[in-house]
């Protein structure tokens, strides 16, 4: 603005100097003031209420509120003034949905179908967004202190089931449960040799009896001397098997000795 020095001066240079600015920044300050003495001159109508620039104004407010109550009642659940995440009903909003919902709505109003552009400015007109909610906390609190809790004593009686340890390190209980599993093992198998010699004496013929102290068959009469000379004949495969080794071995290192003397020289 003009200060009573430039006034006095007539000299918009003379004025910066004394100011202490520059003369572009003067003429700027002036033309503002000019520009707002004009606006509060003019009558208070439409156009005083906000600058120029501020937007267009919406041609049909009615297709734009009935879609965005559309919007809102397919997102969330009915009687739900508010949108927090936890009404959220449906996922997401496709943007088809949205233009084809809105070609509808213009239809029935009688106005012209409103472009793709249109559908995206009134995405940003209300804030909307066609993405899925973040859910950050599904379920409250409560259950959830109480679900840890009865996992983390889960584990602390799951850590007890353990076999126990002696202090040098094997565990106790291994050897114990070995021998019962061969006890069980083997009593097993007696059990059904029993059954199956009760089941051979029990079938007899027509007025016969089964007894097999008075059968007389080669079979049941075991030599024991041909026992012995089997096992004589294993010992004896054995120690040829050992002895032919033995001699494999000599002739290797021999060889290799051979090799090595030969190097040297």
């Amino acid at each position: 603005m003009r200060s009573p020095a430039s006034k006095k001066n007539n000299s918009k240079s003379q004025t910066a100097r004394d100011v202490g600015c520059a003369t572009k920044q003067l003429r700027t300050c002036i033309k503002d003031k000019d520009e707002l003495l004009k606006l509060s001159s003019r009558k208070k109508g439409k156009k005083h209420k906000r600058l120029d620039g501020g937007g267009k104004k919406l041609t049909y407010v009615d297709l734009d509120s009935r879609l965005f109550a559309w919007y809102r009642q397919t997102r969330t659940a009915p009687g739900s003034t508010t949108t927090p995440v936890s009404n959220i009903r449906k996922e997401r909003v496709t943007l088809r949905q949205l233009q084809r919902r809105g070609r509808q709505l213009s239809e029935e109003l009688s106005h012209p179908c409103s472009s793709s552009k249109w559908f995206d400015r009134f995405l940003v007109r209300h804030r909307l967004s066609l993405q899925r909610p973040k859910r950050q906390q599904k379920i409250p609190l409560d259950e959830v202190h109480q679900k840890a809790t009865s996992f983390y004593t889960f584990l602390r009686r799951a850590s007890r089931w353990a076999p126990k340890r002696d202090p040098m390190g094997p565990l106790l209980r291994v050897t114990s449960l070995i021998w019962m599993n061969l006890h069980l093992h083997y009593s097993a198998i007696k059990q059904n040799d029993q059954s199956m010699i009760s089941t051979l004496a029990m079938k007899t013929l027509p007025n016969y009896t089964f007894d097999p102290a008075t059968v007389d068959s080669p079979l049941l009469h075991i030599d024991e001397s041909e026992d012995d000379d089997e096992e004589q004949q294993q010992i004896e495969i054995q120690a040829k098997l050992a002895e032919y080794q033995d001699t494999k071995l000599s002739q290797q290192k021999n060889k290799q000795l051979k090799l090595t003397h030969f190097w040297k020289k």
